[in-house]
């Protein structure tokens, strides 16, 4: 019995520990002066879904485009890299001039704390991985809607992402990664049903290709709603640790920054861009523990979304509190 209390002593103790980096954590985060809103308010990752088609469906006399850069495996504390906010990294430099971060922030944009993972404690609980966080980006819900718990699963046939949406409206449509999976599983079921519809989903073997291609799409203006992920963060992270304090890490937020400021100044470039309206947003799958994702720690929950305009209050959540839905 003795033997039995030391034990149960311990892991209260780890459990006890736990709770407190993760509390931490939340703070620190929270305390991060880049952010347009708080911890509380930490948009769900869904609401992605919403900003979009609100954007695309309200009235405009001009020509509406979206670009939405996923950044896979960019933890939210990570724009500390490219933003100065006082935060001790192992890379931050403040010469990078070219970052698509600031490019954004400079043209008026904003930043704000979002989160992954659904509801904790409820039915909308999904893995913190890369087929469930980018499913509830595109579509607009958590697992209970897209089916998608986990990376073995598969879009529900009845469910579409904001891509199909548009491409049915005759909006030129594309979805970019790297990852196989998104090909020959999670997004096999609207791949299947696109038939003549103008909607591509288009493979590349590195993140670099996928800028070079983007940046030639995007001045040829081929795309009207595009939705591309890069991908360097999330192999970094698992090789050597999702952490500011891993330089490795540090160099693939950079890259990604260096690359996207690329892309979004093929946006700006565009002869036509005064005749159109283009709504530009970065954002990230989940975060990252150590080399993992998909608990539910803080670290692993807490993303973010960039934005090239401020986003209206009503895509907020109403006191969250890192886990829990209300």
């Amino acid at each position: 019995m003795k033997k039995l209390g030391v034990i149960l002593a311990v892991v209260i103790m780890m459990v006890g520990s736990t709770g407190c980096r993760q509390s931490n954590y939340l703070e620190e985060l929270d305390a991060m002066p880049i952010w347009s809103n708080d911890l509380s308010t930490s948009i769900p990752q869904t609401e992605v879904y919403r900003i979009v088609t609100d954007f695309m469906d309200a009235p405009s006399e001009k020509d509406k485009k979206v670009l939405v850069l996923g950044w896979d495996g960019g933890k939210a504390e990570a724009l500390a890299n490219v933003v100065n906010m006082g935060v001790e990294t192992s890379g931050y430099n403040p010469d990078q001039y070219m970052s698509g971060v600031n490019q954004l922030l400079e043209h008026g944009g904003s930043a704000y704390l979002a989160f992954s993972g659904g509801d904790k404690k409820g039915k909308e609980k999904q893995d913190t991985s890369t087929a469930p966080g980018w499913a509830s980006i595109l579509t607009g819900m958590w697992v209970t809607g897209h089916g998608i718990k986990d990376n073995n699963g598969i879009l529900d046939e009845n469910v579409h992402t904001f891509l199909y949406k548009y491409a049915e409206q005759g909006y030129p449509s594309l979805f970019m990664a790297r990852w196989d999976d998104h090909f020959t599983k999670t997004y096999t079921t609207e791949i299947d049903q696109i038939g003549d519809l103008p909607l591509e989903y288009v493979q590349h073997k590195s993140d670099k290709e996928s800028r070079d291609y983007l940046v030639n799409a995007i001045s040829k203006g081929e795309r009207d709603v595009i939705f591309a992920i890069l991908e360097d963060p999330d192999y970094n992270g698992h090789g050597t640790g999702f952490s500011n304090d891993n330089g490795k890490y540090v160099n693939s937020i950079k890259n990604t920054d260096m690359l996207s400021y690329e892309i979004i100044e093929a946006v700006y470039a565009r002869p036509t861009y005064e005749e159109e309206e283009w709504l530009i947003l970065m954002t990230t799958d989940h975060g990252g523990y150590k080399k993992r994702h998909g608990m539910q720690t803080a670290e692993e929950r807490q993303t973010f979304i960039v934005s090239n305009r401020p986003l209206d209050e009503k895509y907020f959540s109403k006191g969250y509190n890192g886990y829990t839905m209300k």
